[in-house]
């Protein structure tokens, strides 16, 4: 192959691998890796690839929470409590009883609705509050990627500046299975190995009643 050629062929695939790079790094993949692949084998092996893999979690989850789906779970968890009688309370506290019975409500739900059904309190998730949800989401994922438990000290002042009261704790638990599926409380346990070191971490859950105290901590009805 001459000179000339090799050049024309480098800036084709180069050419074409600059809108896989851009949509690359867009769905949150690594752009240069996808680059890589096109000059070595093909751009449309590239294109294919990154297809294949798709949107990363982090990038998924930010999305998430943007969403209408996000801001109508919000308006769902704050809507007319304060005009409930003390007959819609009671059939509420039945339905709720209820849900939870058939597994439709997790026992974090099920703590907080009634919460709110016997003493409505106005329990705002607010964009504020959700983006300090991800902030958490992220160092718990960063911390249990690392042999030091490096982050576990951060992790704690947040939870501290969340977790300001009873409320506010149980819909932080709410709001992080909500949007991640997964389970708070178990997600902070398995964070260290050390039964004092879990303990602190949860602390705020512990002081305002929400989890046992004792391993391994399970949620307080």
């Amino acid at each position: 192959m001459s000179p000339t050629f090799l050049l024309i062929w480098a800036l084709s695939w180069g050419i074409f691998a600059i809108p896989i790079y851009t949509y690359a790094n867009r769905i949150g993949q690594n752009g240069g890796f996808y680059v890589l692949i096109s000059l070595i084998i093909s751009p449309l092996f590239a294109f294919i690839l990154v297809l294949a893999n798709g949107k990363t979690e982090e990038k998924q989850i930010e999305e998430k929470i943007k969403s209408k789906e996000i801001d109508d779970f919000v308006k769902h968890s704050t809507s007319n409590q304060n005009t409930l009688t003390s007959n819609d309370r009671y059939e509420q506290l039945e339905k709720i009883a209820n849900l939870k019975e058939r597994g439709v409500l997790t026992e974090a739900e099920f703590i907080a609705e009634k919460e709110k059904i016997l003493a409505p309190s106005n329990i705002n998730t607010t964009e504020l509050q959700l983006t300090a949800v991800y902030r958490l989401y992220k160092l718990i994922k960063d911390n249990k990627s690392k042999i030091i438990d490096s982050n576990i000290t951060i992790i704690r002042t947040e939870l501290s500046e969340i977790c300001v009261d009873r409320e506010k704790s149980l819909q932080l638990i709410i709001d992080y299975e909500k949007t991640f599926h997964k389970n708070l409380i178990k997600s902070l346990i398995e964070l260290s190995t050390n039964y004092n070191s879990i303990k602190e971490t949860l602390k705020p859950f512990i002081e305002f009643g929400i989890v046992n105290a004792k391993y391994p901590h399970e949620l307080i009805l």
